[in-house]
């Protein structure tokens, strides 16, 4: 996967409720991810079905920002 000039591997993610991800492409954008930690759950659990709180997003949009290219 690659976002301007960020890449990350593909990856299968390892949470417990993955299945729940309709997509192959959801599926494999959250599995890369969580391996390069910016996906990081709850519990084990990912959660799509939930509302990401802004909180949530603050930490996923620092995590990427910060991301070593």
């Amino acid at each position: 996967l690659q976002a301007n000039d960020i890449v990350l591997e593909k990856a299968t993610p390892t949470f417990s409720d993955a299945s729940l991800l309709t997509t192959a492409e959801a599926k494999e954008a959250a599995g890369a991810l969580q391996q390069a930690g910016i996906f990081v759950g709850s519990n084990g659990k990912l959660k799509p079905q939930d509302k990401l709180t802004r909180a949530q997003f603050a930490k996923v949009l620092y995590l990427a920002i910060t991301l070593e290219r």
